[in-house]
């Protein structure tokens, strides 16, 4: 069998790999278990554009934190959305929607932080603070050092 493409993030050396049954593949990480490849449930949601597939998997459409830059490293962290919030009168005077598809929110992550580098985008998965906070100590002064030989016109999001 071939070794595994191998990708290092803050010290630790990840293999790369499609998800389970071939479905686009995201990470699990936490400082007590390490990285674990698991299915991007973010990919898998039924929905065209981006913001919708956030949503559907109760995440904030957009970011709630970012750090670095895009033509070296980004990290953005994605936070999900906390529940309950006040009805608006308008909600009251209409029709009730149907109930929404809840089935891709029952994932049990509380963050996804979403890796820029050099053109590939990854996604990890971390259930609790204290793990996202590790996380970012490992990684963010690779982002803070940075740097790129590219001049702004060969910018890959010009």
């Amino acid at each position: 069998m071939a070794a595994l493409p191998r990708r290092r993030y803050g010290g630790a050396v990840l293999d790369v790999r499609a998800g389970f049954g071939g479905n686009p593949c995201m990470w699990e990480y936490s400082k007590e278990n390490g990285w674990k490849p698991i299915d991007d449930f973010i990919e898998a949601a039924n929905a065209k554009d981006s913001e919708k597939k956030w949503e559907l998997c109760g995440f904030n459409a957009y970011a709630d934190f970012a750090y670095g830059e895009r033509e070296t490293l980004r990290i953005t962290v994605m936070r999900r959305r906390q529940q309950g919030h006040a009805p608006k009168m308008t909600q009251f005077l209409a029709e009730p929607a149907p109930a929404p598809d809840i089935s891709s929110m029952n994932h049990g992550f509380g963050f996804i932080v979403v890796i820029q580098f050099g053109g590939a985008l990854d996604k990890v998965a971390i259930k609790q603070l204290p793990d996202l906070f590790h996380l970012l100590r490992e990684i963010s002064p690779l982002a803070l050092n940075a740097k790129t030989t590219l001049k702004p016109s060969q910018s890959l999001h010009a």
